[in-house]
């Protein structure tokens, strides 16, 4: 069976969306999709998307597409490429179709483009086996982290995955306790919807972190759906919060995207997640549980465990494949905002 494999342009939109929807079992409706595909890959203000397909008997069968990112180190602008959505339509599935739409990629990328490096969050069980076949290198895993906010909407979900089942042992209440614990003081603390300019960034010029500006966040808040917190004491701001709402296995879910506290905050990162947590289960009672990512081995993901968040067995990779070997050895420092 001989495929066409191509750069694809806005022209192909149509289908682009028929193979998203029949790999990614799309729930959302044909205008939601296609609103939400644009806004992400044509009009991010650093440029449109690259997406490549491949064609059989002039059908789209199966495309990967890359989002342009912007990274900061030492005061450098880095531009990048984020592999994002890949897939093949069921019937073609298991004839190789993916992995060479990623081979001609990468190979066009770093030919005809100014990006020497293309990053990747794949999932660990689908996707990840062959990019590490087709020498993607490995440069930490992101953990994904999980805290009940409603018991009974929780449990309803433990019967529709072998995942969730996975956590039945797990003592719920030792959670709610954490939470009453670190969270004491509740009432003195006053949490509210904030803009952009409310917001703090953990930026580092000595690591690799991807730049934030009001028009960067206005573009991920089109597509994303994110909303804003803000932490404050006696009116002054203590910490900041990004957050959206998603669904796993049918349980509504919130997405704790990104929380950072300003130099000199006078709480730890653990308060403030127990303090958003207890936010949360008295603003939405009905959502199953709260997730979270962190990097490894970070204040962040020491928070989280302290708070006896449920960590999965697999960390998701952060995967790369360079034109250069000049960020193998540096330090990265991302949030699930900061990646999609």
């Amino acid at each position: 069976m001989d495929f066409e494999i191509k750069a694809l342009d806005k022209t192909t939109l149509p289908d682009q969306l028929v193979v998203y929807r029949a790999a990614f079992n799309a729930t959302k409706d044909y205008e939601e999709n296609n609103a939400i595909w644009v806004k992400k890959h044509y009009e991010n203000p650093l440029g449109d998307s690259l997406v490549f397909g491949a064609y059989h008997d002039g059908k789209l069968v199966g495309m990967n597409s890359y989002m342009p990112v912007e990274y900061q180190y030492k005061g450098k602008a880095i531009p990048m490429l984020q592999s994002c959505e890949s897939g093949v339509l069921p019937e073609y599935q298991g004839k190789g179709i993916w992995s060479k739409v990623v081979r001609f990629a990468v190979d066009y990328i770093f030919k005809n483009t100014k990006y020497q490096a293309v990053i990747g969050f794949p999932n660990y069980i689908n996707s990840y086996p062959g990019f590490k076949k087709m020498g993607w290198d490995t440069l930490f895993g992101m953990n994904n982290y999980v805290m009940v906010n409603n018991a009974k909407e929780f449990a309803k979900g433990l019967f529709k995955s072998k995942k969730l089942l996975q956590l039945l042992g797990r003592c719920i209440f030792i959670q709610k306790v954490g939470i009453w614990f670190y969270g004491r003081g509740y009432q003195r603390f006053k949490i509210e919807e904030c803009g952009f300019d409310n917001l703090f960034w953990d930026d580092d010029r000595d690591v690799l972190s991807v730049t934030h500006s009001y028009e960067l966040f206005k573009w991920k808040e089109s597509y994303k759906g994110i909303k804003t917190l803000s932490i404050k004491s006696d009116n002054n701001p203590i910490a900041s919060c990004i957050y959206s709402f998603g669904e796993y296995e049918g349980s509504q879910i919130i997405k704790i995207e990104k929380c950072v506290l300003p130099e000199g905050s006078s709480i730890s990162l653990k308060k403030a997640v127990a303090l958003l947590a207890k936010y949360f289960a008295q603003k939405y009672p009905h959502i199953a549980f709260i997730r979270v990512w962190a990097m490894p081995e970070t204040e962040f993901a020491s928070a989280l465990k302290g708070l006896l968040f449920l960590k999965s067995s697999h960390p998701n990779p952060f995967i790369i494949k360079q034109n250069t070997e000049a960020f193998s050895d540096k330090k990265w420092n991302l949030s699930f905002f900061d990646l999609d």
